[in-house]
C-alpha cells in the first residue's frame, strides 16, 4: 500500500469517488449499448413478422 493513502484521507477518499463515478459510467454505457442492441432485435422480429 502507498503511504499517501495513509497520510492523507481524502487522497484515498478522492479515489474511491473516482472509482465509483467510473463504474456508474461504465454501467450506464453497458446499459445504453444493451438497450440499443435490444431495439434493434425487437425490429427486426417486428420486420420479420410483419413479412
Amino acid at each position: 500500500m502507498p503511504p499517501t493513502i495513509r497520510h492523507g484521507p481524502s487522497f484515498h477518499h478522492y479515489s474511491i469517488a473516482s472509482v465509483r463515478n467510473g463504474m456508474r459510467r461504465l454501467a450506464a454505457f453497458a446499459t445504453a449499448t444493451a438497450l440499443r442492441h435490444f431495439v434493434g432485435a425487437l425490429r427486426q422480429n417486428v420486420a420479420a413478422l410483419s413479412q
